[in-house]
């Protein structure tokens, strides 16, 4: 016998061969979708009150907040003067939740409901709030025959911000 042949079959005596049985699979197409945070369009038409006067009610109009986004979410609500501010500043309101619960009852100019972070809506929500105007009674006559206009903002905004203050 060769040298060679006795190296080799001293090889596989001693070290044997090995085999393994392998595999591997991909799993392949993940994704990551983000949220998507919508305050839905209003589906009330804006309020017009005619025919204020001091220290009597309006009739009730309903202000409707809409989630239409994907995720929960909190959010406040405040009122902007957009035309005759001082006039705007006589306007008592009193808004009331769906539970017909009072929520806010004071100047509009001061209106800011949720400024606590307290209130939330869940995905595909919706929540009505339903407001009453009067002129104060302090109002003189150098208002009358007066119009203002105003909006109502919503902020939203995710419920895990945590340092939301806007």
């Amino acid at each position: 016998m060769s040298l060679g042949l006795v190296v080799v079959t001293a090889a596989i005596a001693v070290g044997g061969t090995y085999a393994y049985f392998n595999s591997q699979k991909t799993v392949a197409g993940n994704t990551f979708a983000t949220a998507n945070l919508t305050i839905g369009d209003p589906v009330n038409s804006p309020v017009s009150v005619p025919n204020m006067a001091p220290a009597v009610w309006s009739s009730s109009y309903a202000f409707d907040l809409n989630n239409t986004g994907t995720i929960t979410f909190k959010y406040k609500m405040s009122a902007t003067s957009t035309a005759d501010s001082d006039l705007f500043n006589q306007i008592w309101t009193e808004v009331k939740n769906s539970s017909d619960e009072v929520v806010y009852d004071g100047l509009l100019k001061d209106l800011n409901v949720g400024s606590d972070s307290s209130l939330t809506l869940a995905s595909a929500a919706s929540t009505t709030y339903n407001f009453k105007f009067q002129l104060v009674s302090t109002a003189g006559n150098e208002y009358q025959g007066r119009t203002a206009t105003f909006d109502v903002d919503w902020l939203a905004s995710q419920v895990e911000n945590a340092g939301w203050t806007e």
